[in-house]
C-alpha cells in the first residue's frame, strides 16, 4: 500500500493521499521490470507528457557524471520536455564513449515513439557503476513501456518503484494548491538512500 506524508506541510498545500507523478493533468507513466537487473524487481521508468511541458533541472557538480545525466544536460538546456526515461540497477556511468551512444538511443528510441524531437527526451540511469548496459533487453523495455503508459495513480506508482536501487520505499508526492484563481498540482518522485560506489 502506498502511503503519503509531507512532514512540515505549509497550510496552502493540500497533500493529495493517492498522489503520483501522473496527478498532474497531461501526463502518464509506467514502470516495468524489463530484466536490467537480476533480482526481476521494477527496472525502467518512464514518464511522459502529453504536451511540450517547461523543464529545469539540478544536477550533480561532482566531476564524474553519468553518461545519462550528461544527455540530459544537454537536452535540458532548451528548457522543455516530452519525456523521462530511467533505468535502474546500471548506472552507465565509467563506460567510456559507448555510454553516451546508449543515452542517445535511448533518447532517439522515445522520441520515435512519441513523436517528438529526441532534444524532448531526458534521460537517467542509476545504479552499478563501470558496467555496459544491456541495450537490447532496455530496448524490448522501452517499447513495453510505452505501450503501459496510463494516466493513473498505480502507474505512477510504478513508475516510482522502477528507478529504485537500495532504496527501502518509493518517496513520491503530490499536492495542491490556488495559484492566480486557478487549481494547480504538482507532482515529484524521487530515490536515493544508500552510499553511492565506489
Amino acid at each position: 500500500m502506498y502511503v503519503a506524508s509531507y512532514k512540515d506541510k505549509p497550510d496552502f498545500l493540500r497533500l493529495l493521499p493517492d498522489g503520483s507523478i501522473t496527478s498532474p493533468a497531461g501526463f502518464r507513466a509506467a514502470g516495468i521490470a524489463c530484466g536490467l537487473k537480476k533480482s526481476r524487481k521494477p527496472d525502467l521508468a518512464l514518464v511522459v507528457s502529453d504536451s511540450l511541458a517547461q523543464a529545469a533541472g539540478v544536477f550533480t557538480r561532482n566531476v564524474v557524471q553519468g553518461h545519462s545525466l550528461q544527455l540530459t544536460r544537454q537536452h535540458i538546456a532548451g528548457g522543455t520536455a516530452r519525456a523521462l526515461v530511467i533505468n535502474s540497477g546500471n548506472a552507465n556511468a565509467c563506460v567510456g564513449r559507448i555510454g553516451m551512444d546508449y543515452a542517445r538511443s535511448m533518447a532517439s528510441q522515445i522520441a520515435n515513439l512519441l513523436d517528438c524531437q529526441v532534444e524532448q527526451v531526458l534521460t537517467g540511469s542509476t545504479g552499478v557503476i563501470g558496467h555496459r548496459l544491456d541495450m537490447t533487453t532496455l530496448s524490448r523495455g522501452i517499447n513495453l513501456a510505452c505501450d503501459r503508459l496510463e494516466n493513473t495513480p498505480e502507474a505512477g506508482h510504478k513508475a516510482g518503484q522502477a528507478i529504485l536501487t537500495t532504496d527501502t520505499f518509493p518517496k513520491a508526492c503530490a499536492v495542491q494548491l490556488e495559484l492566480g484563481g486557478q487549481t494547480v498540482t504538482v507532482a515529484g518522485m524521487a530515490k536515493g538512500s544508500g552510499m553511492i560506489h565506489p
